[in-house]
């Protein structure tokens, strides 16, 4: 059985015991065993909501004097009904943090895979009472427990009293527990109950709102948008996304927050590029020429955390023997990270970076700005056009590759790829699904081979001249230098490994059904038709 997680609005713990009491009276009695316990409650998630997309709250609560050991309680809230999976002990002041911070248990391993690289970020915290219930048999055995946390809030308009319940069965107990469980859901359903009111509440009073960043594009394009109106839209939407994961990137918070805000001026000078002729001439430019400026600011830093991200499996893949040979590569990683973050934050708190926000929101915004004529074709039809003539140009390509191509020629497949990428990204509510996300998955595939080809040997590359510099710097003996050679045998192995992958997902890319999928999407005629 499964721990119950409920709460109950505006109902003192008192009540709530009586009418538990009066509900399973004659054949269990509900015996109070502690009360006014003061308690601090603490939620967390990820800046992108992953363990609440994932279904999940995660919730410290700590006895509010702050000297003894805290409890972290990961409650499942999908389906119909919230229980209680993992909980783990934190040491008093600990809070969590990354993953690998947390203690060991099946609570660190269930998050883990889905935080990934991202830390835990807090809530407002919360003050409380908690009292502790046991359910008694007639043998007075206790068969079930519950714990009862008495908050009030101050909201808007009114405060709210809320009650957080956790019952937990006992082994060989199932019944009483069904009951008890049972008459919690009635007193919750008479309650107007939100089970995420709670922490909905808490980090509204930190400034957040769960689930109301993700770093998948959320759009509201329609086909009888012409392309000033559509492409208004995206790129105002790209820059709230670099508005919203500038603090995280200034401060380094985690690695998300800047991979998250390059990948929006990405995409963003993607949407320029792939449309240029819509654009006036010199705010084009000029707007261009700043998101260029703002990449190669950024580049060194993310560049460094890749590597970082990449140590342990770069660890992985040396025998087991000489991995502690790499941990100097690891202290020169940070150190070099440390570095290209100082003047990264330097960029984004720059009066050009202030500038360029406030110019490019302007631009975007201002309605008396005259854009070239094409700018008021239909967005449907300008997409379908360009869409068309990249896939053409990546079968082109993609055909003229042969054993003896330089990687030079995969990479720009790789690079025409990632701008279609974004289209289809940008415009797949225009079409119907069954159309766009076969075609996306198939270029994914074929992607996620470039991009490998392409990280392999990016990586050789920066380990080489990693090797050289901490040589020359003497900040590694030589087991590391021979280390560092080893890994890059094997990522030259790897490379090799990818691009033998190449034809298969290239053939699938190029075939006749992806093709007839993107004539389809594209309005062109099937194939062979006169």
């Amino acid at each position: 059985m499964i721990e119950g997680y409920f709460e109950i609005q505006n109902c003192p713990a008192t009540e709530i015991i009586d009418q538990i009491s009066a509900a399973l009276s004659p054949r269990y009695n509900v015996e109070l065993l502690t009360s006014g316990e003061a308690v601090a409650l603490t939620f967390y998630d990820s800046f992108d909501w992953r363990l609440f997309q994932a279904g999940y709250i995660l919730q410290k609560t700590a006895p509010a004097n702050g000297t003894q050991v805290s409890t972290l309680r990961l409650t499942r809230i999908a389906g119909s009904k919230a229980s209680t999976d993992q909980q783990a002990e934190l040491a008093p002041g600990d809070a969590p943090g990354f993953a690998e911070e947390l203690p060991e248990g099946p609570l660190a391993d269930t998050i883990a895979p889905l935080l990934e690289m991202r830390t835990l970020l807090p809530s407002d915290e919360g003050r409380g009472q908690r009292s502790e219930i046991a359910i008694r048999n007639e043998d007075q055995k206790i068969v079930a427990r519950l714990t009862i946390t008495q908050i009030e809030m101050t909201g808007v308009d009114e405060q709210t009293s809320l009650a957080q319940l956790h019952c937990r069965p006992i082994r060989g107990y199932p019944k009483p527990f069904r009951m008890l469980e049972k008459t919690i859901q009635q007193l919750a359903a008479s309650s107007a109950n939100d089970r995420n009111l709670l922490a909905s509440s808490l980090f509204a009073a930190a400034g957040r709102e769960i689930g109301n960043y993700q770093s998948k594009l959320e759009l509201s394009l329609h086909p009888k948008m012409n392309a000033r109106q559509a492409l208004r839209h995206i790129l105002l939407h790209l820059l709230d996304q670099m508005c919203v994961n500038a603090p995280g990137t200034r401060t380094a918070v985690d690695s998300e927050f800047l991979h998250d805000f390059r990948i929006a001026v990405r995409r963003s000078r993607s949407a320029i590029g792939q449309f240029k002729t819509i654009f006036p001439l010199t705010e084009r430019q000029h707007f261009s020429q700043e998101l260029r400026w703002l990449g190669q600011v950024t580049g060194p830093t993310r560049d460094a955390d890749v590597y970082l991200l990449a140590f342990d499996d770069y660890c992985a893949m040396l025998p087991e023997g000489r991995r502690d040979d790499l941990l100097p590569l690891k202290r020169f990683l940070r150190e070099r990270q440390r570095g290209e973050q100082r003047k990264l934050t330097r960029a984004l708190n720059s009066k050009r970076y202030e500038k360029f926000v406030a110019d490019w929101r302007n631009f975007l915004c201002d309605d008396e700005t005259i854009w070239q004529e094409p700018s008021l074709t239909p967005i449907k039809q300008l997409a379908a056009k360009r869409i068309w003539r990249l896939y053409r140009a990546i079968c082109r390509d993609g055909e003229a590759i042969t054993e003896e191509s330089p990687d030079e020629a995969l990479h720009d497949i790789r690079k025409e790829g990632k701008k279609l990428r974004y289209l289809l990204q940008f415009f797949d509510q225009l079409y119907p699904p069954s159309t766009v996300k076969p075609l996306a998955r198939t270029l994914r595939t074929l992607q996620n081979i470039l991009g490998d080809f392409q990280d392999y040997h990016v990586q050789s590359v920066a380990l080489r001249g990693f090797a050289d510099e901490m040589a020359e710097k003497k900040k590694a003996p030589p087991e590391t230098i021979m280390a560092m050679g080893l890994l890059i045998e094997v990522l030259a192995g790897l490379q090799t490994g990818s691009r033998a992958r190449f034809d298969e997902a290239f053939a699938a890319f190029s075939g006749p059904a992806t093709e007839d999928r993107f004539r389809k999407l594209c309005g062109k005629k099937k194939r062979g038709a006169p």
